[in-house]
């Protein structure tokens, strides 16, 4: 055999074995990206729904909210006044107790 003809055969069997590397590649890449386009689908059905859910949020009633920061307010108002008052009384009441000793 002549040297060209084995060079010749030698480049056709890299040919081959080149197409057949790219043929298995190309096919592991193919089911991977139809495995990840079914999961991507999924995963943007599920993002869709959350979307759905937060645009159909409706917002709490605000005028119930502000009735509620009033009576707190109010609350708070009372309890200033009454803790003035026991204070003034324990503030009064300390000079009336000094002659009795504490047990």
């Amino acid at each position: 055999m002549s040297l060209t003809l084995l060079a010749l055969l030698a480049a056709i069997l890299a040919s081959v074995a080149g197409f057949a590397f790219l043929a298995v590649r190309s096919l592991e890449l193919f089911r991977t990206t139809r495995g990840f386009a079914g999961s991507l689908a999924i995963e943007l059905e599920v993002l869709s729904n959350s979307l759905e859910r937060l645009n159909s949020f409706q917002p709490p009633d605000t005028d119930r909210v502000a009735t509620a920061f009033a009576r707190v307010e109010s609350s708070k108002q009372r309890l200033e006044i009454l803790t003035g008052a026991v204070r003034r009384v324990q503030h009064q009441s300390a000079g009336l107790f000094a002659i009795y000793p504490k047990k």
